[in-house]
């Protein structure tokens, strides 16, 4: 019968154990055999008793030179054969002069005799059965040339007593190796559990090194979106930063009515790709986890003001009547930037869902928290659909993808949002009345209120005023100088702060205000730039920062620099006003 390959590993774990039996086997041989020998001297002469007493103890010395000598070997599948094989043959020789008492020994003239030699192998046999049936073979070796002779002495005189003995023995023989055989199942089993504990652990550990790979790639690849996200980011909105200056300003520049529609046509689309922009990175942020929350607390009327003058030009608003509460001193503690796109967003589905009736933006108290409802009065959704809306691109009703009905993307981000922030969004609906969906937002502390200034889109008209700006990327430049030129002003553009200060030296031109893009070349940031242009001035000058970044480290250093901040693409109404309110408050 072929071994096995697991075969192979119990008998090295066999080995393993049956080497480690010889010291004691050695040492305990060796001592009986000494006492044996001096006590047999009365019934064999001396020189016998010496003989078989040098053969015991020189075969327990050969024993145990072999033990030291491997010992502190490696025993593998492929070595453990021959030395399994020698274990055996040890035992067989030892069994062998142990048995010789038998055949020396004058068993069948002298009863004493007789009884003292069966009780003394007996007892050799008896307690070797626990160290040698750990490989049931080696046991085997060692009892059977133990009492054969002395049963076969028995067996051959024709003494009924003597013949008894001899059959007793032999039984006695046969059930010690039956014994033996069991206990060498037992130390398989517990081999067998050894092993597989080994190979639980190995597959643990090899798991283990694979979820850490996993863990690691994971990172990596975590990191590489991270970075691309913001590669994507920063360069996409470059481009449609600079498109609609030029947008902008093409339509005051149009003459003729089909050339200002037209106009109106292109700003429409813009609009739309810098909605799917916004839409479709918040959603790659979202799902990268890339997204932290900055939790401030905050006046949640101020927010609600935000959104009913954003609001307050929808085209929906002729036929559906926004109602907004103000939520008296209502503080909340959250994301102030992500609760308001929460919000917006489902504002905006309200109204693209609504025909007629209302829309309802509203907040009630709860004992530690505020819950902020959007009500409609509009179709309604399915119960069978409740879960699917907060799906990426899923519409109810909008097979054709008609992108007036939304992208599908606005409940998703939604629902993302207020998974980072820990905020319960639920919806309560029924067809054919309206749907109320409801956030659950933690109150804040009146005392950790930090004062926000909204950003607006109204501006008043100012003088002509002298305006630098520094971007490295031209068309940005070249939007930015033939839009702000068009509300009367100078613009001076320059790709970095050196080109910015050699024209400050030569045209001597004061400026009123700088704009900078906070990302500039050579690793120089936009409020750098700002504070050498204004230590050339001489004095302070209004500066505006605007950017591309979405990182938060990058974003919050733009804050920190003190200047105001507008975030790429910036809406043209959005750079006025900040003009306007920098030109006349300074």
């Amino acid at each position: 019968m072929i071994a096995t390959t697991n075969d192979r590993y119990i008998l090295v774990e066999q080995t393993k154990l049956l080497l480690k039996q010889v010291p004691v086997l050695v040492v305990l041989t060796s001592l009986v055999a000494l006492v044996i020998a001096f006590f047999i001297t009365k019934w064999v002469s001396p020189e016998v008793a010496a003989i078989w007493c040098v053969l015991i103890c020189g075969t327990s010395a050969l024993r145990y030179w072999h033990y030291a000598l491997i010992r502190d070997a490696k025993i593998t599948v492929d070595s453990y054969r021959g030395l399994l094989v020698l274990l055996v043959f040890f035992s067989a020789v030892s069994g062998g002069f142990w048995g010789a008492l038998g055949i020396i020994l004058p068993v069948t003239d002298n009863v004493l005799v007789m009884v003292l030699t069966v009780m003394l192998l007996v007892g050799m046999v008896a307690g070797s059965l626990a160290s040698l049936s750990i490989y049931k073979y080696a046991y085997f070796a060692y009892a059977i040339p133990a009492i054969l002779p002395l049963a076969g002495r028995c067996l051959a005189s024709q003494d009924e007593i003597l013949t008894m003995v001899g059959v007793l023995s032999l039984v006695f023989l046969l059930v010690n190796m039956f014994h033996s055989h069991l206990a060498q199942k037992s130390v398989i089993r517990s081999i067998n559990l050894v092993l597989e504990n080994q190979n639980l652990i190995q597959r643990l550990q090899f798991e283990k090194n694979n979820a850490i790979a996993a863990r690691e790639q994971a990172d990596r690849n975590s990191e590489a979106k991270s970075r691309f996200l913001a590669a994507a980011s920063h360069d996409l909105r470059q481009p449609l930063n600079a498109m609609g200056f030029f947008v902008a300003a093409l339509m005051n520049e149009a003459n003729s009515q089909k050339v200002k529609e037209l106009t109106v046509k292109i700003d429409q689309s813009l609009e739309a790709l810098r909605d799917l922009f916004t839409s479709l990175l918040d959603l790659s942020k979202i799902e990268s986890g890339v997204l932290a929350p900055n939790f401030t607390s905050f006046h949640l009327s101020e927010l609600f003001k935000e959104i009913t003058n954003d609001f307050a030009t929808h085209e929906k608003i002729k036929h559906v009547n926004l109602e907004i509460d103000e939520c008296g001193d209502a503080v909340v503690r959250s994301d102030r930037q992500m609760l308001n796109r929460i919000l917006r967003n489902l504002v905006s589905n309200a109204l693209r869902y609504t025909s007629e009736g209302f829309v309802r933006l509203y907040c009630e108290a709860s004992d530690s928290h505020l819950i902020i409802h959007v009500s409609d009065s509009g179709e309604g959704i399915p119960e069978d659909k409740r879960e699917e809306i907060f799906k990426e691109f899923y519409q109810i009703g909008n097979p054709e993808r008609d992108r007036t009905k939304g992208l599908g993307l606005g409940l998703s981000i939604v629902d993302g949002l207020c998974r980072i922030l820990k905020h319960r969004v639920s919806l309560v609906s029924e067809v054919g009345k309206g749907s109320t969906f409801s956030v659950l937002v933690p109150k804040g502390k009146v005392t950790e209120v930090v004062a926000h200034r909204p950003e607006n889109d109204v501006w008043t008209d100012v003088e002509s005023a002298n305006i630098l700006v520094i971007d490295d990327e031209e068309y940005s430049r070249a939007g930015m100088r033939e839009l702000i030129s068009q509300w009367g002003h100078g613009v001076y553009t320059f790709e970095n702060p050196d080109e910015a200060e050699l024209f400050l030296d030569m045209e001597g031109i004061e400026p009123n205000l700088i704009i900078s893009d906070y990302r500039l070349r050579n690793g120089v940031t936009g409020d750098q730039a700002i504070r050498r242009l204004q230590e050339k001035i001489g004095h302070s000058v209004p500066a505006l920062i605007v950017t591309g970044d979405t990182e938060k480290d990058r974003i919050l250093e733009a804050k920190s620099s003190g200047f105001s901040l507008l975030h790429k693409p910036v809406q043209p109404a959005k750079l006025r006003s900040a003009l306007s309110y920098l030109l006349t408050n300074g």
